[in-house]
């Protein structure tokens, strides 16, 4: 699931990332947040599948997501490998671990003698074929697959769409129908629209009737650091608002290249043209804050992207170096955040007005979780260009001050903790957590 062109030229943007940001963001109240909602991209797939469904349970993972390819499924017109998929679906269920299969791309036969493309595209008289793959592939893995989405990044022409977006409203619409034939429950995503996605694109998807049969819709909101994302994610949320989408948005993509000071010194660091890259020794409080950011702001789930970096790395792209797990199984920095994250956030409720009684300084922005049973979170971070002093005080049992960077915790009472500013490795953000009784 190869990514999008430079962020870097996107001015609109850039402004709205200049403006101030608030803990809160004007909604209109607490959020819920869904218990199985982290997930992983490109999980699942290793040999080693006992060690690699051990470091999926370990770093808290719910959900894989994965391609489940037109061309893999119906090679030829006469032959059907359903279970292309097989051993993947098999090994999810056995352990625990829900899938969103995407129904996606062409297959060249389908084509004909027609001019080839360069990229995928669907005809409309190819649809008929493409709904066939979609019926039978669902029929076979209803039992085994948890959710469907509906092709990946159609926006992102000609890499993932060569098609008009009109051709794209009609393939959607026509394959959530197939869909519903097949599994009337079925869960259905649509759009999968990464960062460049614009208003012809949302508003066409919606007055097309091609979101009428889709249950969600997929965003992935790739952009300059944690708050880059936040601010991606609330204009997209903002423009699916309308048509009652605000609230039924999954984040099925969302990561960063990793680059280090030694690499940058040398000139090895990445050089793909992305423009998103972040050192590693950010890397854990950059994950703790995109995914705090993001269920806060209400997205229904996260899928991080993705678990393991290849064992050869090209340093011309970016696409190599978004893993939070190297090839050989040691975590990177960045493992270690999400898998806190996944451990204290699902289940629990963004109280907007935060942490009853606490008070911080005006540059200290705070994000506080309750849990129904008794479990409660508070992630706080600096967000000034100087030091600050949070004092921090918290009742209850079970207090652990947490360090995103390596998993580790001890036992808290109070304290005062000094706050660095946020251009600096050391320490910037607080992740606590406690048990209070009777929920």
């Amino acid at each position: 699931m190869a990514r999008r062109g430079a962020f870097l030229a996107l001015p609109a943007l850039l402004v709205l990332l200049s403006c101030p940001h608030e803990a809160t963001d004007g909604g209109p109240g607490d959020v819920e947040l869904a218990g199985d909602l982290m997930g992983m991209v490109h999980a699942g797939s290793r040999a080693e599948v006992a060690r690699e469904y051990a470091l999926l349970d370990e770093m808290g993972v719910e959900w894989m997501l994965k391609d489940f390819s037109w061309s893999s499924i119906q090679p030829k017109p006469d032959e059907w490998n359903l279970d292309a998929y097989k051993t993947y679906a098999d090994n999810a269920r056995a352990k625990g671990k829900k899938i969103l299969a995407i129904l996606d791309y062409d297959t060249s036969w389908v084509h004909g003698l027609k001019p080839a493309r360069d990229g995928p595209y669907i005809a409309e008289d190819e649809i008929p074929a493409f709904c066939e793959y979609v019926k039978r592939t669902v029929e076979h893995y209803k039992d085994r697959v948890d959710a469907w989405c509906i092709w990946n990044e159609p926006n992102l022409n000609p890499r993932f769409w060569t098609g008009t977006k009109e051709e794209f409203f009609a393939l959607s619409r026509a394959a959530a129908e197939a869909i519903r034939e097949v599994d009337p429950q079925a869960v259905i995503v649509g759009g999968a629209f990464n960062t460049l996605v614009n208003k012809e694109w949302i508003q066409g998807m919606f007055v097309s009737g091609a979101m009428e049969r889709v249950d969600f819709i997929a965003f992935h909101p790739y952009f300059l650091g944690a708050r880059g994302v936040e601010a991606v994610y609330k204009s997209f949320r903002d423009s699916v608002a309308p048509y009652g989408f605000a609230g039924k948005i999954w984040v099925t993509e969302v990561g960063y290249p990793t680059v280090r000071d030694a690499d940058m010194e040398n000139g090895s660091y990445p050089k793909g043209r992305y423009g998103t890259e972040v050192n590693i020794e950010d890397m854990p409080e950059t994950v703790t804050k995109t995914i705090t950011l993001l269920a806060a702001a209400g997205a229904k789930k996260i899928f991080w992207y993705h678990l393991f970096d290849p064992a050869t790395q090209d340093i011309n792209n970016s696409e190599d170096w978004f893993g939070l797990v190297e090839d050989d199984f040691t975590q990177k920095k960045g493992a270690a955040a999400y898998a806190l994250c996944a451990r204290y956030l699902p289940g629990k409720t963004w109280r907007r007005q935060g942490l009853p009684g606490a008070e911080f300084p005006d540059s200290v922005v705070s994000w506080y979780f309750e849990g129904g049973d008794g479990g409660r979170c508070l992630i706080l971070w600096n967000e000034s260009n100087g030091d600050v002093t949070a004092d921090l005080s918290i009742s209850g049992t079970e207090r652990l001050l947490h360090n995103v960077a390596d998993g580790g915790s001890v036992s808290f009472e109070s304290g005062s903790f000094t706050l660095h500013p946020r251009d600096t490795r050391q320490q910037t953000l607080l992740f606590v957590t406690w048990k209070e009784s009777g929920g």
